[in-house]
């Protein structure tokens, strides 16, 4: 799930962590795991932001829903291997038998694996791992300048100029391409920094939000939650209406 040949920092290892003492096992319910990684990610885009002008949004379309079951052997033993007519049904080699296994789980369909358990994350880091493996040879071949940092199925991109981040956009497709992913093109722009450098919301509610303390008057109380529900209305739910 770490590739060595990889040079796409990634921040979705399925296994809970602490920023605060790397290298340990964190005690986190995932749910808070998932804000610490996306922390952890933001940071780093920001502490190399300013040798780059431009940074790319962009993810992948129906993630979980669209990985094709075959493409875990290719991402494990590699995709001509697998292929070889001996290599098609051996079922000693662990990629096919996780693809078998992932079939069954899903009423025999190659596309989509169960969202939610953590064996689903697991494999779904392994395929895109393999992914970012091939983004990396690509953006190499073009001498592309490019820092770029995944959360799942979730990129930033941070390049030179506005055509530097469409031929990395282009390169990042041809490696989604073998293994049967595609981009949310929806979703994909490319913004002059700092634009799309934050999350817009987190500066948002940090403006809305009182002191803490430990009660609130009512009045406190409400405004406050009339400003989440602008902030909702205008930064996520356009977001969670494209079903992705």
């Amino acid at each position: 799930m770490l590739p060595e040949s990889s040079e796409v920092a990634c921040f979705s290892f399925p296994i809970p962590v602490d920023a605060r003492h790397p290298g340990r096992i964190g005690h986190l319910r995932s749910g808070r795991a998932i804000y610490e990684f996306l922390r952890m990610a933001e940071d780093e885009i920001v502490a190399v932001a300013y040798e780059y002008s431009h940074i790319v949004r962009t993810d992948i379309r129906n993630f979980y829903r669209s990985i094709y079951t075959h493409s875990i052997a290719w991402a494990i033993h590699g995709k001509p291997f697998i292929r070889e007519k001996k290599n098609l049904h051996d079922y000693t080699l662990l990629g096919n038998r996780l693809d078998s296994l992932f079939q069954n789980a899903n009423d025999g369909c190659t596309n989509g694996i169960p969202i939610g358990p953590i064996v689903s994350d697991i494999v779904a880091e392994i395929v895109v791992a393999a992914v970012d493996v091939r983004f990396t040879e690509a953006l190499k071949q073009k001498h592309l300048q490019c820092q770029a940092v995944r959360f799942k199925d979730d990129y930033r991109l941070l390049v030179t100029s506005e055509a530097d981040g469409i031929e990395a956009v282009k390169c990042l497709q041809t490696a989604l391409k073998e293994f049967n992913l595609e981009l949310g093109e929806e979703k994909t722009e490319v913004l002059a920094l700092p634009d799309g450098l934050f999350r817009p919301w987190v500066s948002m509610y940090h403006a809305a939000r009182p002191r803490k303390r430990g009660s609130y008057a009512w009045r406190d109380f409400r405004e406050l939650y009339l400003a989440v529900l602008r902030i909702d209305r205008q930064c996520l739910a356009p977001a969670s209406s494209t079903g992705s």
